[in-house]
């Protein structure tokens, strides 16, 4: 089933350039991973966190996805822009609403 997942990311205070610079080296590849839809990155008025949307085409696709970003080393080089927990929410996507 369709999935939408939400990422909010904090920032420590001035990271926001070098964050964003290295998300958009690394989401060539996600947007190019099996299952992914779409994904878009939004942030933050006080630039104090960043804010993704992926769409998957299911829950396994995005669970394979971040298992792979964490095997590959993605975690340690966001590590150090990121003062606090990665927050993640999954929806459902409810069809013909």
């Amino acid at each position: 089933m369709a999935l939408m997942v939400t990422l909010e990311i904090p920032l420590f205070p001035n990271q926001s350039s070098e964050m964003i610079a290295l998300l958009k080296r690394a989401l060539v590849d996600t947007r190019n991973y099996a299952g992914c839809q779409s994904i878009k990155v939004f942030l933050k008025e006080d630039r104090t966190s960043l804010l993704l949307t992926q769409f998957w085409d299911s829950k396994e696709h995005q669970e394979a996805y971040l298992a792979w970003r964490i095997d590959t080393g993605l975690a340690g080089l966001v590590e150090p822009f990121i003062p606090g927990p990665l927050i993640f929410r999954y929806y459902e996507i409810v069809p013909d609403c």
